[in-house]
Protein backbone atom coordinates (compact mmCIF):
# COMPACT_ATOMS: atom_id res chain seq x y z
CA UNK A 1 0.00 0.00 0.00
CA UNK A 2 3.20 2.60 0.61
CA UNK A 3 4.00 2.01 -2.97
CA UNK A 4 0.49 2.83 -3.88
CA UNK A 5 0.43 5.48 -1.95
CA UNK A 6 3.82 6.78 -2.88
CA UNK A 7 2.75 6.88 -6.60
CA UNK A 8 -0.81 8.81 -5.94
CA UNK A 9 1.13 11.31 -3.52
CA UNK A 10 3.66 12.18 -6.61
CA UNK A 11 0.95 12.37 -9.07
CA UNK A 12 -0.97 14.75 -7.25
CA UNK A 13 2.17 17.19 -5.99
CA UNK A 14 3.20 16.72 -10.05
CA UNK A 15 -0.30 17.58 -11.30
CA UNK A 16 -2.05 19.54 -9.06
CA UNK A 17 1.05 21.56 -7.85
CA UNK A 18 2.95 21.26 -10.44
CA UNK A 19 6.01 20.30 -8.57
CA UNK A 20 8.80 19.39 -11.40
CA UNK A 21 10.50 17.04 -8.81
CA UNK A 22 7.59 14.81 -8.57
CA UNK A 23 6.63 14.93 -12.26
CA UNK A 24 10.65 13.50 -12.46
CA UNK A 25 9.96 10.29 -10.33
CA UNK A 26 6.60 9.67 -12.65
CA UNK A 27 9.08 9.68 -16.02
CA UNK A 28 11.30 7.40 -13.70
CA UNK A 29 8.55 5.53 -13.00
CA UNK A 30 7.29 5.26 -15.90
CA UNK A 31 10.05 4.20 -18.03
CA UNK A 32 10.86 1.91 -15.03
CA UNK A 33 7.68 0.06 -15.96
CA UNK A 34 7.03 1.03 -19.66
CA UNK A 35 7.38 -1.94 -21.24
CA UNK A 36 5.47 -4.20 -19.13
CA UNK A 37 2.66 -1.98 -18.73
CA UNK A 38 2.56 0.99 -21.36
CA UNK A 39 -0.80 2.07 -19.08
CA UNK A 40 2.30 3.65 -16.93
CA UNK A 41 2.77 6.73 -19.43
CA UNK A 42 -1.15 7.80 -18.16
CA UNK A 43 0.95 9.16 -15.01
CA UNK A 44 2.79 11.92 -17.17
CA UNK A 45 -1.40 12.69 -18.03
CA UNK A 46 -2.87 15.54 -15.56
CA UNK A 47 -6.58 14.79 -14.77
CA UNK A 48 -7.26 11.52 -13.69
CA UNK A 49 -10.03 11.01 -11.70
CA UNK A 50 -9.29 9.47 -8.13
CA UNK A 51 -10.91 6.44 -8.50
CA UNK A 52 -8.82 6.10 -12.21
CA UNK A 53 -5.95 7.35 -10.24
CA UNK A 54 -5.75 4.74 -7.65
CA UNK A 55 -6.48 1.43 -9.83
CA UNK A 56 -3.25 2.83 -12.51
CA UNK A 57 -1.40 3.43 -9.11
CA UNK A 58 -1.88 -0.04 -8.10
CA UNK A 59 -1.01 -1.88 -10.95
CA UNK A 60 2.02 0.14 -11.72
CA UNK A 61 3.17 -0.67 -8.11
CA UNK A 62 2.63 -4.03 -8.83
CA UNK A 63 5.64 -3.93 -11.23
CA UNK A 64 7.56 -1.78 -8.85
CA UNK A 65 10.24 -3.35 -6.32
CA UNK A 66 10.50 -2.27 -2.90
CA UNK A 67 13.78 -1.14 -3.69
CA UNK A 68 13.15 0.53 -7.29
CA UNK A 69 10.07 2.45 -5.15
CA UNK A 70 12.96 3.47 -1.95
CA UNK A 71 15.28 4.55 -4.64
CA UNK A 72 12.73 6.46 -7.00
CA UNK A 73 11.07 8.38 -4.14
CA UNK A 74 14.02 8.57 -1.88
CA UNK A 75 11.57 6.61 1.32
CA UNK A 76 12.31 3.83 3.03
CA UNK A 77 9.44 0.78 2.93
CA UNK A 78 11.18 -1.81 4.89
CA UNK A 79 12.13 -1.64 9.01
CA UNK A 80 15.84 -1.98 8.62
CA UNK A 81 16.69 -5.88 9.20
CA UNK A 82 18.57 -6.93 12.10
CA UNK A 83 22.62 -6.07 12.15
Amino acid sequence: MARVNALVGAYRLAHQAGDGRSLERLRLVAREVGRELPAAAELLRSGLAEQELRALCWNVSSFLSDQQVELIFDLKLRPPGPR
